[in-house]
């Protein structure tokens, strides 16, 4: 098994998903120094339980260096209010598993979390 470096909508922090957005969530397998993001077979990755429906090799990561960036639709994510980490996994092109997870925060928060006590 091979532990690659993602990152759930790169750019950003915290990494916020709304479950109820009729959306996409971008993920990014980065190239580092000892893994090449080419080396990803990106048919058989999936993200917290979802298929990519597109990717692409980007460099989202401004560094020079080729990332393999995939979309997932929001709705089809297996997460829930109390998820606080997700998950991808995958293969290489020579049949190694790969995987990372990647902190996220789910909004809005439910109305219970909101409630002060007084």
């Amino acid at each position: 098994m091979v532990i690659v470096d993602i990152d759930i909508k790169p750019g950003n922090y915290p990494n916020s998903i709304n479950l109820k957005s009729k959306g996409k969530v971008p993920v990014a397998i980065l190239t580092t120094d000892v893994f090449d993001a080419y080396a990803v077979d990106p048919v058989s990755c999936v993200f917290a339980g979802a298929y990519p429906f597109r990717w692409n090799m980007e460099d989202v990561e401004h560094d020079g260096d080729q990332d393999m960036l995939f979309h997932f639709m929001t709705q089809e994510l297996d997460l829930n209010e109390n998820s606080t980490k997700a998950f991808l996994e995958g293969l290489t092109y020579d049949g190694l598993t790969i995987t990372d997870a990647d902190s996220i925060n789910i909004v809005p928060k439910s109305k219970a979390d909101n409630i002060k006590i007084k």
